[in-house]
């Protein structure tokens, strides 16, 4: 038996997802022939909306198209209209505007008619493509913003791609650009059991994989891309999977393994929720009666974990 040698470090296969590729083919496609639109990608956390906007983006450069990209950020209180300005930034950093971009530029109707004139003059040129992640971290200004945006400049080579969690402060955009024809909404679900094993293979490094493997990590984490992907890492830094003759074999229980990472996160999401369900959430944890759903990681602090402790670089999204 050896110890699986490519799990730590190996920027993982994207598997599956061709449904939604194409998709996001057909909007490339009519980007190229000069027509916008635009595409909203929602998934929940980890399942693999930024790694579908990141093959995306890469294939529209491919194409010689212009590609601005930027991402909402998780802060306490949002800044408002700061994701689209970034796109503004993110353009002239491509050559394609000479637009300078400062934190006092102005806001309102002002900056709404100054980002629509920008995006504009660029598109009059080449087509672009805009690409926008995590909104759902983003302020109702900066919605209502991008709304305008992809309104105004429908008749124009411009197309948009999307990403959030399926939240609620969401539902208002997604309804008016689903309405009026502005964009297509696409939801991520998690991976089957067969592109489950393709990426443990990928991952690990191994032609074959086995049943038990495949179904434990699927039922750990319900084919979710970033579970997945940290769970195996995990295991195979911890000796907990191992290659043999007939491919890797779980060696340890996987239901026992909670990556350093997901726990981390999991605190991450906790301190940014209001007090009174951070005080039920702690509750829950600490009642001697609390059982994990399956394909859930137990709660940080957890001393069924064998992960590591080491933080990663990694998110989910």
């Amino acid at each position: 038996m050896a110890r699986p040698e490519g799990a730590r470090g190996t920027r993982a296969p994207f598997v599956g997802r061709e449904a939604e590729l194409e998709r996001g083919r057909d909007l490339l496609d009519a980007l190229a022939a000069g027509r916008g639109g635009a595409l909203l990608v929602l998934g929940e956390p980890g399942v693999g909306k930024s790694r579908l906007l990141a093959e995306l983006a890469g294939a529209a450069a491919e194409r010689d198209l212009v590609v601005a990209r930027a991402a909402c950020l998780p802060l306490s209180t949002p800044l408002p209209f700061d994701p689209v300005l970034e796109l503004l930034r993110s353009l002239r950093r491509t050559g394609d505007t000479d637009l300078v971009v400062s934190d006092s530029s102005p806001g309102g109707a002002e900056l709404f008619t100054a980002a629509v004139r920008t995006i504009e003059g660029v598109a009059s040129g080449r087509s672009l493509l805009l690409v926008l992640d995590d909104l759902h971290l983003s302020d109702a200004a900066t919605r209502e913003l991008v709304h305008y945006c992809i309104a105004r400049l429908a008749d124009l080579p411009v197309a948009w791609l999307l990403a959030a969690r399926p939240v609620s402060a969401l539902e208002p955009l997604e309804h008016y650009l689903t309405r009026d024809r502005l964009a297509e909404t696409v939801e991520l679900r998690g991976l089957s059991a067969e592109e489950v094993r393709e990426l443990i293979g990928a991952l690990l490094g191994s032609e074959g994989v086995s049943d038990a493997l495949t179904a434990a990590v699927l039922a750990r984490t319900a084919g979710n891309a970033f579970l997945c992907e940290e769970l195996l890492r995990t295991l195979a830094d911890s000796r907990a999977v191992v290659l043999t003759e007939r491919g890797a074999e779980a060696a340890a229980s996987v239901e026992l393994v909670v990556p350093g990472s997901v726990a981390q996160a999991t605190r991450e999401r906790m301190a940014r929720l209001p007090a009174p369900a951070r005080a039920v959430l702690s509750g829950a944890r600490s009642s001697p009666s609390r059982s994990s759903a399956p394909g859930s990681p137990a709660p940080p602090g957890s001393t069924t974990s064998t992960a590591s402790s080491r933080p990663s670089s990694r998110r989910a999204s």
